[in-house]
């Protein structure tokens, strides 16, 4: 499987802990903590950043921005479907209730965050496909429970971006 890396800078990270450390007073709880909760914004501006100009010119796209009010608007709208980019340190996608278009898997290594992987994608309704079948494990974090999507239930993201157009050379 393909997946496409992204360069991060010791600049793009010092961007993102800050937003993050600015977000994070206006929040009244958050899901659960840990040392790299930057990641999700990190993740989120790379991607904006990396492809907003190489999308927006064949389709409509919008980043919806990571602050936001309302937690039931997607990270991306593109082309009228929405997307959600989920950026972890795990091996798998984690989902609560899948309620957007598409779902997009990347992944920061903890140790050593150099690069962005974008890994994997998938629809919405296949993962309520793969909940009602019961063909996905679970995991609680605190008071939360996540359903787990894995490699070899999803495609690989080259085919996303071949899809919109994304020329894959050069990133």
């Amino acid at each position: 499987m393909e997946l496409i890396k992204i360069k991060i800078t010791k600049k793009d990270i010092d961007y993102a802990k800050q937003q993050t450390e600015d977000f994070d007073k206006t929040k009244l709880f958050n899901k659960y903590e840990c040392d790299n909760n930057y990641f999700g914004f990190l993740g989120e501006y790379l991607f904006d950043k990396t492809f907003s100009k190489k999308i927006a010119p064949k389709f409509k796209y919008e980043w919806l921005g990571f602050f936001r009010d309302n937690w039931n608007d997607p990270d991306f709208i593109i082309s009228g479907k929405s997307f959600d980019l989920k950026t972890t340190v795990g091996t798998h996608l984690e989902v609560q209730t899948p309620k957007f278009d598409y779902y997009i898997f990347s992944r920061i290594n903890p140790n050593e965050p150099k690069d962005l992987l974008l890994i994997s994608f998938i629809s919405g309704n296949k993962i309520q496909r793969l909940i009602k079948e019961d063909s996905l494990n679970k995991v609680k974090r605190g008071s939360n429970e996540f359903n787990c999507i894995y490699l070899n239930q999803m495609t690989p993201i080259e085919r996303f971006l071949e899809r919109l157009g994304v020329d894959l050379h050069g990133l």
